[in-house]
């Protein structure tokens, strides 16, 4: 059985793929079912400090041959994944904006 996730996919302005998963399984099982099989670990990235309460400071990046990369993070017990063909730059951005603070 697979255990439920959350995602949501969506296309930069270049319309280059990028999506957030959420769920309860390995950064392993994670890349496989959405990035590939055999991805590479690459640089990590972590969340400026001026980013108030984000979902996860530090996340591991991997990429794969055909160019997309990952970025994974523990949360609780879930593991959270942003990932795609869009450039780097763009899936760090998304992650910059999964936080935890207030709406205003």
């Amino acid at each position: 059985d697979k255990a439920p996730y959350f995602m949501v996919g969506m296309l930069t302005d270049d319309n280059r793929f990028a999506a957030v998963r959420q769920e309860d399984t390995s950064f392993g099982a994670m890349l496989s079912a959405s990035v590939d099989k055999e991805t590479t670990p690459t640089d990590d990235y972590t969340v400026p400090a001026d980013v108030r309460r984000p979902v996860a400071r530090e996340w591991e990046g991997h990429t794969d041959e055909g160019g997309d990369t990952a970025y994974l993070a523990e949360v609780g017990e879930q593991s959270v994944m942003v990932y795609g063909s869009a450039p780097a730059k763009d899936l760090r951005a998304i992650i910059d904006s999964l936080t935890v603070a207030e709406l205003r």
